[in-house]
């Protein structure tokens, strides 16, 4: 493939060797600005080959046997639970607050409604949808803080009864 540019607007075309050769020397209209140019020189595009795609690796097969997550020691693991809970009831209430936001606005653009009541009406949907998306997050961070806890409370109760057993 060939390149050829316009004297006048500076626009590229790309043609064929073939067509390049029987071309050069000749005038040629700009499709661009109108303006009639002269084929001559050319720059030789070379187009690097493509790699192949990488292998497909296997994944090994799914084992039946639980995954379990060891925390370091209890106290760390607390901590973890408390700074969970707290994320969590931060993300909640800032969902809040995105969708209060989002009510607001819509209310504003329904009592002004002039030039920029659509907007401000689209505009409170958006912070109303961002609102809404918050709130599975935050569920999920809650629910991570529970099991953590759980698993946690589990360890250190098993740990009491082998003591006592001994």
């Amino acid at each position: 493939m060939a390149k050829i540019c316009c004297t006048h607007c500076q626009a590229r075309y790309t043609l064929t060797d073939e067509a390049l050769r029987r071309n050069q020397g000749q005038e040629m209209p700009c499709q661009k600005c109108g303006q009639v140019f002269v084929v001559a020189g050319f720059e030789v595009e070379e187009v690097p080959p493509v790699p192949p795609p990488p292998p497909v690796r296997e994944l090994p097969a799914a084992s039946s046997r639980p995954v379990s997550v060891t925390v370091p020691n209890r106290d760390s693991a607390l901590l973890l639970v408390k700074q969970l809970h707290g994320v969590a009831a931060s993300t909640r209430v800032v969902a809040w607050a995105v969708v209060a936001i989002g009510v607001v606005t819509i209310v504003g653009g329904v009592v002004a409604y002039d030039d920029l009541g659509p907007p401000a009406i689209l505009g409170g949907i958006g912070f109303i949808i961002t609102g809404a998306c918050l709130f599975p997050r935050a569920m999920l961070w809650q629910v991570q803080a529970e099991l953590l806890f759980i698993q946690v409370s589990s360890e250190s109760l098993l740990a009491k009864i082998a003591r006592r057993e001994r």
